[in-house]
């Protein structure tokens, strides 16, 4: 699937992690989804507890020169993940 399909299909992605050039010269772009797990409602009356984290887990779609190929389960991005992805083989 291209990146438009993607989009149309599970909607505007969370995250625009970003775009870069991999080994081979193809241009990498990293969208990232969260699938939530559990919905939790408060009554607008009282306040949300501080310490509640939604629960939902974070995926990554590699998109190679716009074209999906490679979904992972991902975690907090940081500039070490653009290393990984330099390292991975499309």
């Amino acid at each position: 699937m291209n990146r438009n399909e993607v989009i149309k299909k599970l909607n505007k992605p969370d995250e625009m992690l970003g775009v870069i050039d991999n080994k081979y010269g193809q241009s990498v772009a990293v969208l990232e989804y969260y699938l939530y797990t559990r919905f939790i409602l408060y009554p607008s009356c009282f306040p949300k507890p501080v310490n509640c984290q939604p629960d939902y887990k974070i995926y990554w779609l590699f998109f190679a020169d716009g074209i999906l190929v490679k979904v992972q389960e991902g975690e907090r991005w940081s500039k070490d993940m653009e290393r990984k992805i330099y390292r991975t083989k499309y």
